[in-house]
């Protein structure tokens, strides 16, 4: 069991890898072929996140909308 604060991470408006089973540091650990992002994003903001096509994607919307590529969340 692990918990941490990524409050600070979270004010440069940007994705923040919060969950990795990589080992990297600076996140939490899972064992599990995951990474988990968590991201605080303004309105209007553009940002870029490179994805793998092996790889599969799930994104959760709290609040506002999202546009990925012409697709509206």
């Amino acid at each position: 069991y692990e918990q941490r604060s990524f409050r600070e991470e979270l004010k440069k408006h940007s994705l923040v890898l919060v969950v990795s089973g990589s080992g990297k540091e600076n996140f939490l650990k899972i064992n599990q072929d995951v990474n988990l992002y968590l991201g605080d994003i303004e309105k209007d903001q553009i940002l870029f996140f490179t994805s793998k096509v092996e790889r599969k994607y799930y994104l959760q919307v709290i609040k506002g909308e999202v546009k990925i590529n012409s697709l509206i969340l």
